[in-house]
């Protein structure tokens, strides 16, 4: 490659990392349960992820009876896209500089946090949380001797 062109083109990399979570199992604490079935909804909303009419608060000094969680029942899922473009310049021989630009969270999407599972908060079934923060970038540049 011509040397204007290797020094376009030429020492350029890129590194992605893509996570990826199905949501953590929801964990309830001690209530009566109305009716005994599965409070999971086909179509869940931010204003109601499960299906909360089943659920009354205990009887104070009762045993638990509700179990603790139920099967399928999650949390909504989460990813996350960072990724890293470089590029290196030789100065010398044995000198070289590279530019880095890295970017955390690249899409900036909401990543919404766990359902209230307390059946005594007036918030009882919805999500009001967000579990990550904006988008980050990060540029640096470096000399490697």
């Amino acid at each position: 490659m011509p040397a204007w062109a290797e020094a376009v083109l030429g020492g350029w990399s890129v590194a992605n990392v893509f996570t990826w979570d199905q949501g953590s199992l929801l964990t309830f604490g001690q209530m009566k349960l109305l009716e005994n079935v599965s409070p999971k909804l086909d179509r869940p909303t931010l204003e109601r992820w499960f299906d909360t009419s089943i659920f009354a608060p205990a009887d104070p000094y009762t045993r638990r009876t509700n179990p603790k969680e139920y099967d399928g029942l999650r949390g909504p899922g989460r990813w996350n896209f960072d990724t890293t473009l470089s590029k290196s310049f030789a100065l010398t021989e044995r000198v070289r500089l590279e530019f880095r630009m890295e970017a955390y969270k690249l899409t900036n999407s909401i990543m919404r946090g766990t359902p209230n599972t307390s059946v005594a908060s007036s918030l009882f079934g919805r999500i009001n949380s967000q579990v990550n923060r904006g988008r980050e970038l990060q540029d640096a540049a470096r000399i490697h001797f």
